[in-house]
């Protein structure tokens, strides 16, 4: 789906880096040719990431609620361009509503300005849950959700988009080539929305809730 050319050049940050589909994602990025800047706890498994392309992957060992730190970096970062924001927080089952929220709050105060130079976009990755009634997991991406919806509608202007990714909670690997089609050049014709992954198939929905978009892994 992506090609070496539409990532080479560009700065993508995954927050919590180590979780999930992360280690896989951040490698394809390094290898297309993105800068990568692996945040997340584990110290060990982020320089273990980072041993994969040691030029091309940066890591910061980052608490996701530690505003301390991410003012910090806010103020390192300023106005430095940056193409994409990979957020896998909603991965992790020990950070309940309250928590992802104040935590994308932080990382968009701190990272926001160089999404808007960068042109660039957020993308959530959440798990979809199998059982009807996971009703706080379900809860949980509806929440997700609705904050991308409110951050699309506050920075479009600024050319920032806003993706919510979800895929059944035991395939979140099947979210690998939307998620890098949306880090490259080509995301940049993508709608903020969020997009559902089932079997090799995306189905979009635009949050101007315009019908859904069925698309097959090869045209995307």
């Amino acid at each position: 789906m992506t090609e070496a050319a539409d990532l080479r050049n560009r700065t993508v940050a995954v927050l919590q880096a180590p979780l999930g589909p992360g280690p896989q994602l951040v490698r394809r990025l390094a290898d297309d040719g993105a800068r990568v800047i692996a945040m997340g706890q584990g110290e060990h498994a982020l320089r273990t990431l980072a041993r994969h392309e040691p030029d091309l992957i940066e890591t910061l060992v980052i608490e996701p609620e530690d505003r301390q730190r991410l003012r910090l970096l806010r103020k390192a970062w300023r106005d430095e361009p940056l193409h994409a924001v990979v957020n896998l927080l909603p991965l992790d089952p020990e950070v309940g509503i309250d928590g992802q929220i104040t935590a994308l709050t932080a990382l968009m105060r701190s990272m926001g300005r160089g999404l808007a130079a960068g042109s660039g976009a957020l993308i959530s990755v959440m798990a979809e849950p199998a059982d009807p009634l996971a009703l706080h997991a379900r809860a949980l991406c509806a929440a997700v959700e609705e904050a991308g919806a409110g951050l699309a509608a506050a920075l479009s202007r600024h050319g920032v988009r806003v993706h919510n990714l979800r895929a059944p909670e035991d395939r979140a690997d099947r979210v690998l080539p939307m998620a890098l089609l949306l880090c490259g050049k080509a995301g940049r014709t993508v709608a903020s929305g969020t997009i559902h992954i089932a079997d090799g198939s995306f189905a979009a929905q635009q949050n101007d809730e315009s019908p859904p978009a069925e698309m097959t892994a090869a045209s995307a």
